[in-house]
């Protein structure tokens, strides 16, 4: 075919003294070569070639050099073409040397004067019955270490000795120069070595995460609540999460949205879970529409308060009562208010001048705050007075057919005030209490915090201990 396929001298690359043999004489730029030359047989139809390229992309000169032939096959090799069939051509030569290279490795591999690999050693010399093994005199590493914040330099000459199994005379050793030793030395690893750099991913689709175990956990169920921690250099940021599947191999977590500043990928290692929280409790009432009284202040659920604001009577209904603080149906007085207890009266019928009428009756306004009066809706409303011969007032009423209820503050007479059922102490105290004890609660810790907007992981940032309660303030979420 042509003369690079018919070369058979396997001793171009094998003269006397190497410590290899080169079984294949070739590479993907002359395989190239010897394809291109090899087409053209192929393409030739009645003395015409029919692949131009192959000869005129790069023409090959009537006579050359051989410095001047390995530029033309370097560039035949390296030049950019649009022509499909030669870069299938250039992908086989590079396949064929790469094969290449692996069979002249493993050929050499085959003799014991040209093996590299011990296990290729063993097994040749296996079949001549011969099994290597270390020699009598075996060396064996020798550690010095120096004692904790000690340093400094073991002079040469420094001698130890073995101690045979057999009873023989020990050998004695020696140091031959001096070695500086430092107790900071005695362990030293590269940086984060016992580090995870395996990636930790949180799923911001289906909020959820995937936590790998060294080893299986007890006392962990479906449904228990925790923490997702990631140290971020000095800061660490928290994600709350629920167990919804454990195996011995992993635990699997359903979250809330990812919080700002929380990584969606980081590193193994800088990922911690807390599990299992040591008490559940809910704190103390707080916001715009909650009051602090005295303990005794004598009020009930349900009840309807009223208060001045400014010149203006306003009255409210009591939501809740936990201890000495009040949530009410609207945005809370100011502190130093004082609180009135409504009463109220329901609409009746009556005779009035033979005809049937429905009336809400009152007290006279000498029995009540004049201006104290709100339907059942709590709005504020005015009265109507109905007088004897005399011109004096008999009572006040409002329309029932148009009010069901009225609330009043009633007084004992006209010169007597109303009286106060309470002061707000604090009004709209917005910090998170928590009733008795901290217990072991301390600042740095995380907490799972319910909120109308679901769960979030929260820092304890500080606490405040009370006589009967206890104040935290938190961060990563709204008290």
């Amino acid at each position: 075919m042509n003369w690079l396929t018919d070369k058979k001298d396997l001793t171009r690359w094998n003269r006397s003294g190497l410590r290899r043999f080169r079984y294949v004489d070739g590479n993907a730029v002359t395989f190239l070569e010897t394809l291109r030359q090899a087409q053209q047989d192929v393409f030739t139809e009645s003395s015409k070639l029919q692949w131009q390229s192959l000869e005129t992309a790069i023409v090959q000169p009537v006579s050359e050099t051989a410095e001047q032939r390995q530029a033309r096959w370097r560039q035949q090799y390296y030049a950019e073409r649009r022509d499909y069939a030669w870069e299938i051509m250039r992908s086989y030569a590079r396949a064929a040397h790469v094969l290449g290279e692996y069979l002249n490795a493993y050929a050499n591999e085959t003799f014991i004067r040209t093996a590299t690999q011990w296990q290729h050693v063993r097994r040749l010399v296996e079949m001549l019955d011969y099994h290597p093994a270390p020699p009598a005199s075996a060396q064996t590493p020798i550690v010095i270490v120096a004692k904790s914040g000690k340093s400094g330099t073991l002079a040469a000459g420094f001698a130890f000795k073995n101690a045979p199994e057999d009873g023989s005379k020990p050998s004695v050793f020696e140091t031959l120069s001096d070695l500086d030793i430092d107790s900071q030395m005695n362990e030293i690893r590269t940086l984060e070595w016992n580090k995870s750099q395996i990636d930790f991913v949180y799923n911001d689709h289906s909020r959820s995460a995937v936590f790998p175990l060294n080893a299986p956990v007890e006392d962990v169920s479906v449904g228990a609540l925790g923490v997702l921690l990631v140290d971020k250099g000095k800061r660490t940021r928290g994600l709350a999460v629920k167990v919804t599947e454990v195996s011995n191999q992993q635990i699997k977590l359903q979250g809330e949205n990812r919080p700002a500043g929380f990584p969606q990928i980081c590193k193994r290692h800088q990922v911690r879970l807390l599990l299992k929280p040591d008490f559940k409790q809910a704190p103390k009432i707080s916001g715009d529409n909650v009051v602090i009284l005295k303990p005794d202040h004598g009020l009930s659920d349900n009840a309807v308060v009223a208060w001045k604001s400014d010149s203006t009577w306003v009255a409210a209904v009591v939501k809740e009562i936990q201890g000495n603080r009040v949530r009410l149906s609207r945005s809370a007085p100011a502190t130093g208010t004082a609180l009135y207890l409504t009463a109220y009266s329901d609409a009746r019928d009556m005779n009035v001048g033979g005809s049937t009428v429905r009336r809400v009756i009152l007290p006279l306004v000498d029995y009540r705050e004049q201006w104290g009066l709100f339907d059942k809706n709590l709005q504020k409303i005015n009265s109507y007075s109905i007088h004897n011969q005399d011109g004096q007032p008999v009572y006040t009423y409002k329309n029932g057919d148009y009010y069901d209820r009225v609330y009043f503050i009633p007084k004992d007479s006209a010169s007597a005030a109303a009286d106060t059922i309470a002061t707000v102490l604090t009004s709209k105290p917005q910090d998170m209490a928590l009733e008795g004890d901290p217990g072991g609660l301390a600042t740095e810790d995380w907490m799972v915090v319910q909120t109308q907007t679901g769960m979030h992981a929260a820092a304890v940032t500080a606490l405040i201990e009370r006589e009967h309660d206890y104040q935290l303030e938190l961060a990563g979420v709204s008290s």
